[in-house]
């Protein structure tokens, strides 16, 4: 079964005007799971490769999948349905599927599209595992948790991943990785994330509402595991975390600069000292 996700086009990004562009690392961690459980996925990035509608119904036509997985924001949620309707017109047999933020939290008013067949609800890499393979099977959907579909079912949800540790790094192989940037800067740029939620409650902010109102982190090891993935395999001259809570326990990022300074890793330019020099800023 060919699974394909897409993070949608979208034209008028407030981040563009200051030059950043970040790889979808949530469709890049379902991807990895579906992967390494022999699960044929692709990866259209339609915003970071500026794709119009008719590029973008063109690649849904060559890779015709039985899946398609719809990733949306609030901010993103008109285009991503956009592009839920596009799918389901160009692969009509192809099971829709939305997920994210706004989906998850609104997936009554997502199901009242009639191209819209099926929202995952949360964090979703063993949802989608386990969806797929219930479909491969000819299962019942009922017993896939963490989704909603048809007419007002909803099943229990998913419990939370307790150990990240577990889970692959980011398929960043099937993603443009050279279309990724920041502040515009002419340098190859990774990004990570080393733990989720959050056990504050800002009203501005859903990632407790999503990933829970306890910080799951990552072990040290993993991240810089990561870190030198990234140099080697992508030639990241630049990472970003992009955690919520990054610097909330303050001796953990002392353990990561420790390992980054044990290891001897160089990002870019920039020398083993500056590591130091940032793990003091980090715990003083």
């Amino acid at each position: 079964m060919k699974v394909l996700f897409i993070n949608p086009p979208y034209f008028n990004s407030k981040y563009k005007f200051i030059g950043l562009v970040a790889p979808p690392l949530g469709i890049a961690y379902m991807a990895a799971v579906l992967e390494e459980n022999d699960i044929d996925v692709e990866i259209i990035d339609a915003a970071a490769m500026e794709m119009s509608w008719e590029t973008l119904e063109s690649e849904i036509r060559r890779i015709s999948p039985q899946i398609i997985a719809v990733t949306a924001l609030t901010p993103t949620i008109y285009h991503g349905l956009q592009t839920a309707e596009l799918a389901k017109k160009t692969c009509p047999k192809a099971m829709v599927i939305m997920g994210g933020y706004h989906p998850s939290f609104n997936h009554q008013e997502i199901l009242e599209k009639d191209y819209v067949d099926l929202v995952v609800i949360g964090e979703g890499e063993y949802t989608m595992l386990e969806l797929v393979k219930t479909l491969e099977e000819g299962g019942d959907l009922k017993n896939v948790k963490g989704i909603a579909y048809g007419e007002g079912v909803v099943t229990p949800p998913r419990p939370l991943i307790q150990d990240l540790d577990e889970l692959p790094f980011p398929a960043r192989h099937l993603l443009p990785m050279d279309h990724y940037k920041i502040l515009n800067m002419k340098l190859d740029t990774a990004t990570l994330i080393s733990g989720r939620g959050c056990p504050m409650q800002c009203s501005f902010c859903a990632s407790a509402a999503l990933h829970g109102n306890r910080l799951r982190m990552r072990s040290s090891s993993s991240v810089v595991d990561e870190m030198e993935h990234l140099i080697k395999d992508h030639n990241a001259a630049m990472i970003a975390f992009m955690d919520d809570t990054f610097t909330l326990k303050p001796s953990r990022v002392e353990e990561i600069c420790d390992e980054i300074i044990k290891r001897g890793i160089f990002i870019g330019d920039a020398q083993p000292e500056l590591t130091l020099y940032l793990r003091k800023c980090f715990v003083n």
